[in-house]
């Protein structure tokens, strides 16, 4: 058993009075201890750099990531407005099968308003630019305010509705009434017979 009882009454603060092996231990003892900090600082040092380089690219992933699916939602969010869009248009574009609901709206709108529908001609289905288009002539009488709320109505109606030609008149026999001459188009939806 080694005996470290004479350590105990050395004077430690005064490293010129212990004996030589002592000194030597104890520089060896503080190199070591330094070498073997300084190897563990900078091997900390090289993981944290390590680290932090590998942060930077789960950063920037996140980043692209993140881009990539706003531009997805944004993506997203207008394919809903292109479908609400082409139902929006495919709605007001009139189907040849709507012309008899169509024409009974326009007797019927003239009637609730109190203007005479003299006139009403279906022409022949044409073609304009890359649409085929109904156009429709029509001839009402009535007062200022009757023609205004028959006009008010039919811009409201659920067609698109182009006009070609608009006059209005006082008319020749009382000339407090007024005649208005429109010729109208409406396009139309051809469906497209399916095979």
């Amino acid at each position: 058993m080694v005996d470290f009882s004479e350590l105990a009454s050395l004077d430690w603060t005064a490293p010129e009075g212990l004996p030589r092996p002592v000194q030597l231990a104890s520089l060896v003892l503080a190199a070591t201890s330094s070498l073997l900090i300084a190897w563990l600082l900078d091997d900390s040092r090289a993981d944290l750099a390590m680290a932090k380089q590998q942060l930077g690219q789960v950063m920037a992933r996140h980043e692209r990531l993140q881009a990539q699916s706003s531009q997805i939602s944004d993506l997203q969010a207008q394919a809903q407005v292109l479908k609400f869009n082409i139902s929006e248009v495919s709605q007001q574009y009139l189907r040849p099968d709507e012309l008899p609901d169509l024409l009974h709206l326009l007797s019927t709108l003239s009637v609730e308003h109190e203007a005479e529908l003299a006139t009403l001609e279906v022409g022949s289905v044409r073609q304009l630019g890359r649409f085929e288009v109904q156009p429709i002539k029509l001839v009402v009488g009535g007062t200022y305010h009757n023609i205004g709320r028959l006009h008010a109505s039919i811009a409201r109606w659920p067609w698109l509705t182009i006009v070609e030609a608009f006059e209005v008149s006082a008319q020749e026999s009382d000339d407090t009434r007024l005649e208005m001459r429109v010729r109208i188009i409406l396009p139309l939806i051809i469906e497209e017979a399916t095979q």
